[in-house]
């Protein structure tokens, strides 16, 4: 496995919400600094759960101890001055409570919920420092206490308190940690601190710790009775039931000694660890190391069962400070110890992992042989600044489990592990696990956030999985998204870890970060998935949600003041293991799209290039975002439509018949610049492959519009003299009055006043048009209430943005985000429960959706929307009938589900279709299609037509994208429908054939040409079947007039003197008394007459 020795920032594949707070007049911007570097992009870790506990005070600043009973429940205990600190149900309180009293807590398995709690202490402070849990799950605590009312059971060994700044204590509770069983205290008339417990399989329980008292109650005949120095370490062991002492004895030199960790072997004898500056520390003879070394030394004590003699004791360390923190045996009765150094000479054995010290503290690690007097391994562990392991544990295998803090860039971590992009300065809570040879980290990471953070106690289960707590005062540190608490409380916070190393078990991580569009960290925004639990952003943007099972889900940024884009994206995470987890957005793009989005939407955020990817195996890079206050849609259309939902649906669909808009506002560049490449309102990005000279391709329209266009409906060129007014519907003041509105004549000023029903003008047709329509454009103030122009107050899409993308015009142009304004909603979401099934309607009442009981597992939110006519399947034509059901929120109860969004039971869908808006189709071979995120092509579904009641219905086991197809009534009629003006085919003046037929009785074919220089063209329409007439319209748009026509003819020759460069519109509709229909056949084509003049050869 591969060591990083720092921490590799590579930005792939995240989840990027971009923000931007509209600063007002006065502000000052802050200060540019560089943008962080992204964070290493991953969809898995071993982190299977991790949690906040605490309130709204200090919680286990700096010390809390873990330990796990075999169940697998984890018990947490610490000190608290939070007055809300959380409780369970099963709550429990012993002691008056005081300035900080102690807390017991029992975490469910999954570390979801609090099982049991405690609160204990007395009047002023109480300290706890360590965790035991015995063979049967009895749970033991020690620490210290100044209160002098501190609670103790009436059989205990000590129940008063016995004098000084402090006495330590000892508690036992049943396995349920509710009751106390015995709880003592234990000191002199000065200050006395135990700082570890070890207990036996026999159940007798083990302290060590520091003590001034020289009034100790040692026992006769054990090693020291009396204090030597100014203080000393003690070790005292205690029966059982905690009302007697088995022996205590003093341990130490004439200064200072200090015993900082305990355990205890089979044998019953006990071995402990600490800090000396005694020189005449007791050792043994034949010990490692028998002489101090520096300032302060560890040291090594291994004591007989009966607390008479040393069985072993030596110092360990160099010439500067060292101090023993952790202890603990293995299986074999290796002794492992780690503490912190700052000697450049520790001992280091040859081919240990580090034997070079990296700068300040380092920790060690030590694994040594008692019996043989050797040391198995020595290593250090660190980087460039301090780092100081302070617990340890070890595996059946010998592997070693440490934690710390870190205070190195450079910490060494695995490739394959959670890495979290910390503070370097504050300091990051450490994990790693060292191989049993101290040879390989096996694996290792950094726990941590923005401020400090410290690792201060961990625990290993029989499966291998490791329990790191500790505390923290980081918002950002990372938890799980279903954790007892994913929410940072205040000031500092307890914390709980579990990591599964040695097993299958693996948990999905969705990761990105919130910039502003100057490329600087959103810092505080809330990243929701409803109720499955959210995260907030570190001061370097980052974001991590950690945990989320097999379901779909939809990711909120929420931060007053601010306004994101996307506003929300939905994922599916469909499978994990050990190898693998499955993760992806709503809605794929094609390689055309990427290479157009690579190509039109970029923005240098001072990281690498992100562009767009159509990878399910990494999550796609969204940007963008402004302003703050979301605008709530206000806009009634431009034009009648009843008042009815239905027709205003239709008039903002693209269709055929129903709809009225004709072009669209372009999300790429919206400033009329050609960049061959179009974004529309939903995401899609269309690339304009041929180049048109008008900017419309796919019959999309078009590149660079800033606006909307709505067609003048029943307009032919023939009636282009009847004016067309546009009026005001409301009362109000005239800002500014823009030409490229396509107004042929405006009737009001800048600075008028409006009454509503005053006319403002004639709709015409001016600029790059193909016929006359209204340009609607939204334009939004950029603050200050005064108007300053288009550079200044920039255009927005009434639509808003629907891509699952970042909308390129506010990335990459800094343009105003867009919503969704119009007065009616396209989308309509409806929540269920999968088990009783749902009814949903889209908000025109013309599609049912019927999902049955038991289709979804689980709780379910789908939305079904309203789209604008996607492309249909080759030979197939889209009726205009499009929708699409969203699945917003899923979490299946059955975790096998692989996510592919199919169903358990087909859901029924049934839609009221109007003959008159699917024309050259044909009905009788309706079809439903569908068309899933990670399909490209559509998928008929069987369909039921009932052409009475004109509805049609079809069953689907998936959700995604459907549309309402049909055949054209005539297969080789590929242009239909082509019946306006604004649908006109595009053809060359270059003499090639066009096939056509008369399809149904009132056909009406248009067709478009450019010319690039006046001159003489001739269109020829020729019937190719007998009994075919035609009737040949020719127009020139850009004077509005009808330049000539010829009727009931099946044979036209219309020669043409254009006057100018430009389009012109060709109209053939079928002659009265002419057939139609697929056998209707004639062909038109048109060339321009060219003329030649010749020279005489002359030879000489």
């Amino acid at each position: 496995m591969k060591i990083i020795p720092k921490r590799s920032l590579i930005q792939i594949g995240f989840l990027i919400f971009i923000a931007s707070m509209l600063l007002g007049s006065g502000q000052v911007s802050p200060p540019e600094k560089s943008p962080p570097n992204m964070p290493t992009w991953q969809n898995k870790t071993n982190l299977i759960y991790s949690t906040f506990v605490g309130g709204i005070g200090n919680d286990c600043f700096m010390n809390c101890v873990v330990a796990v009973d075999a169940g697998g429940s984890v018990y947490l205990a610490g000190y608290t001055t939070s007055l809300d600190f959380p409780t369970a149900p099963a709550h429990a309180k012993m002691g008056n409570g005081g300035k900080a009293d102690i807390f017991l807590i029992k975490l469910s398995p999954d570390g979801e919920q609090l099982e049991r709690t405690m609160i204990l202490g007395g009047s002023e402070s109480d300290h706890v420092t360590a965790i035991a849990v015995d063979l049967i799950g009895n749970i033991y605590l020690t620490g210290y206490t100044d209160s002098h009312d501190f609670p103790t059971t009436s059989e205990a060994f000590q129940t008063t308190y016995a004098g000084g700044m402090a006495d330590s204590f000892l508690m036992k509770f049943n396995p349920d940690g509710m009751n106390v069983t015995y709880a003592t205290l234990f000191g002199g008339m000065d200050n006395d601190q135990s700082m570890a417990i070890a207990v036996d399989k026999d159940g007798f329980v083990y302290i060590t710790g520091e003590t001034f008292s020289t009034d100790l109650p040692t026992t006769k005949g054990s090693f020291q009775t009396q204090i030597k120095g100014r203080d000393d370490s003690f070790i005292a062991k205690f029966t059982p039931n905690g009302d007697r002492l088995s022996y205590i004895t003093y341990i130490g030199g004439k200064k200072s000694d200090t015993g900082q960790a305990i355990v205890a072997d089979e044998f019953g004898s006990v071995y402990i660890t600490g800090k000396t500056t005694s020189a005449d520390f007791p050792t043994t003879e034949q010990a490692l190391d028998t002489s101090h070394n520096g300032s302060g030394d560890s040291f090594i004590v291994r004591l007989t069962p009966d607390g008479r003699s040393l069985a072993y004791s030596s110092f360990l360390g160099g010439q500067s400070n060292d101090k023993g923190s952790a202890i603990t045996i293995d299986e074999a009765g290796n002794l492992y110890v780690v503490g912190s150094t700052l000697s450049t000479d520790f001992p280091i054995t040859d081919g240990s992992l580090d034997n070079t010290h990296n700068g300040g503290y380092d920790t060690f690690v030590v694994k040594m042989d008692t019996d043989d007097n050797r040391l198995i391994y020595a290593t250090l562990l660190g980087g460039l600044n301090g780092d100081r392991g302070y617990a340890l544990a070890v595996d059946k295998h010998g592997n070693s489990y440490i934690t710390g803090v870190t205070y190195s860039s450079n910490f060494p971590t695995t490739s394959d592990a959670f890495d979290y992009h910390g503070d370097e300065g504050l300091g990051d809570a450490f994990f790693i696990k060292l191989n049993e040879t101290g040879t390989r980290i096996n694996y290792g990471i950094l726990l941590g956030g923005t401020h400090a953070d410290y690792g201060t106690s961990i625990v290993v289960d029989g499966e291998g999985n490791a329990y790191v707590a500790g505390s923290t005062s980081s918002p950002s540190f990372p938890t799980t998204v279903r954790a007892f608490d994913s929410n940072y409380n205040a000031e500092w916070d307890a914390f709980v870890t579990k990591l599964s190393l040695e097993n299958d078990k693996i948990t999905t991580v969705v990761a990105g970060i919130v910039r502003d569009v100057d490329g600087n960290p959103v810092e505080g925004a809330t990243i929701t998935v409803g109720a499955n639990g959210s995260t907030i952003t570190d001061e370097n943007g980052f974001y991590r949600l950690i945990g989320l099972e097999t379901g779909t889900y939809t990711l909120t940024p929420i931060k007053q003041g601010y306004t994101f884009s996307p506003q929300r994206t939905t994922i599916h995470i469909e499978h994990q293991d050990s190898q693998n987890v499955t993760l992806g957005l709503r809605k794929e793009i094609s390689e055309d799209q990427n290479e157009t989005l690579q190509r039109v939407s970029k923005k240098d955020f001072g990281v690498q290039d992100f562009g767009v990817t159509n990878s399910t195996s990494e999550l796609h890079v969204f940007s963008g975002v402004i302003e703050p206050n979301p605008t709530q849609p206000f806009l009634d259309l431009p034009l009648d439509y009843g008042n009815l939902v239905i027709n205003f649906i239709r008039a903002l669909r693209d269709t055929d018949e129903q709809g009225r808009v004709s072009s669209w506002f372009d999300h790429t560049y919206p400033d009329y610049q050609r960049e061959y490449g179009m974004t529309l309102w939903e995401g899609d990005s269309l690339i304009d492959t041929v180049k048109s000279r008008s900017g419309c391709f796919q019959q999309r329209c078009y590149d660079g519009h800033n606006g909307i266009d709505f067609v003048r409906r029943g307009y032919h060129p023939t009636n282009d003299n009847e004016n067309i007014e546009i009026r005001a519907a409301a009362h109000g003041k005239v800002v500014k009055i823009f030409n490229q509105c396509d107004l042929k004549k405006v009737t009001v000023s800048n600075g008028a006043w409006l009454e509503s029903g005053q006319t403002l003008g004639i709709m015409g047709s001016t600029g790059n048009s193909t016929g006359p329509h209204l340009h609607f454009g939204v334009l939004k103030d950029n603050g200050n209430g005064i108007w300053e122009g288009q550079a200044k107050d920039l255009p927005v899409d009434p639509y808003g943005w629907r891509g699952n993308q970042s909308d390129p015009w506010v990335v990459d142009q800094h343009g105003p985000i867009s919503y969704y304004l119009w007065k009616h909603s396209l989308a309509k979401e409806k929540t269920f429960a999968g088990r009783q099934g749902t009814v949903i309607t889209d908000t025109t009442n013309t599609i049912k959706i019927t999902v049955p009981p038991n289709a979804f597992v689980g709780q379910a939110n789908i939305e079904i929307f309203l789209g604008t006519g996607p492309a249909s399947e080759k030979s197939m034509r889209s009726t205009g009938y499009s929708f699409s059901l969203n699945l917003l929120e899923w979490l299946p109860n059955d975790k096998d589900i692989m996510q592919s969004l199919m169903l358990n039971e087909p859901i029924h869908i049934s839609l009221n279709y109007e003959e008159k808006g699917i024309r050259h189709l044909d009905f009788s071979k309706l079809t439903f299609y569908h068309r899933q995120d990670s399909q490209h092509a559509w998928q008929a579904l069987p369909t039921n037509i009932d052409p009475f009641n004109f509805t049609i219905t079809a069953h689907a086991y998936q959700l995604g994208e459907f549309d309402i197809q049909a055949p054209l009534l005539c297969e080789g009629d590929s242009s239909e429908p082509d019946d306006n003006y604004f649908m006109a085919r595009t053809i060359a003046p270059d003499g090639k054939l066009h096939h056509r037929r008369f399809d149904i009785d009132d056909d009406v074919d248009w067709f478009q040409f450019d010319v690039d220089s006046p001159g003489k063209y001739t269109v020829h329409v020729n019937s190719s079947t007998e009994w075919v007439e035609a009737s040949v319209y020719i127009y020139d748009l850009e004077r509005g007039v009808l330049l000539t026509r010829q009727e009931n003819s099946g044979f036209l020759d219309l020669e043409l003197n254009l006057p100018h460069a430009g389009t012109y519109f060709v109209q053939v509709s079928r002659a009265e008394g002419s057939m139609y229909g697929c056998s209707a056949k004639y062909t038109l084509r048109v060339e321009q007459n060219m003329f030649f003049s010749y020279l005489p050869f002359v030879v000489k």
